[in-house]
């Protein structure tokens, strides 16, 4: 592993349940040294969904969203089709503005800024 990054390992719970092999991932994060742990950047908010299906991906999208304070951008990254419909729709639903939509080999990327309430 290169120096400034580390491995960080979670637990997703999908429809294959928490005990699958297949329901765990490791992801390398990497780590600026000269901002401390804990410091909250517009640019820090990015959700990587990928493997989640429909609603997941805009469920957790809203959640992230409604914590977030009005004018901050959220990186959304997701392997589902349908998001490339329902995302765009919620964004619409909430208010806030769709800055970017892309498709890239199977990944769907998304650049929504938090409107002012």
């Amino acid at each position: 592993m290169r120096a400034g990054t580390r491995a960080v390992q979670f637990a997703r719970e999908d429809a294959r349940g928490p005990d699958c092999e297949r329901s765990r991932a490791v992801r390398a994060v990497q780590i600026d040294p000269a901002r401390p742990l804990g410091h909250s950047n517009p640019m820090d908010h990015r959700l990587d969904l990928s493997g989640l299906k429909c609603p997941l991906p805009v469920l957790r999208s809203r959640k992230r969203l409604r914590a977030m304070a009005p004018g901050e951008e959220l990186d959304v990254v997701c392997t589902d089709p349908m998001s490339a419909i329902d995302i765009p729709n919620m964004v619409r639903e909430l208010g806030d503005e769709l800055i970017e939509q892309r498709a890239e080999g199977g990944r769907l990327s998304f650049r929504i800024r938090k409107a002012s309430t």
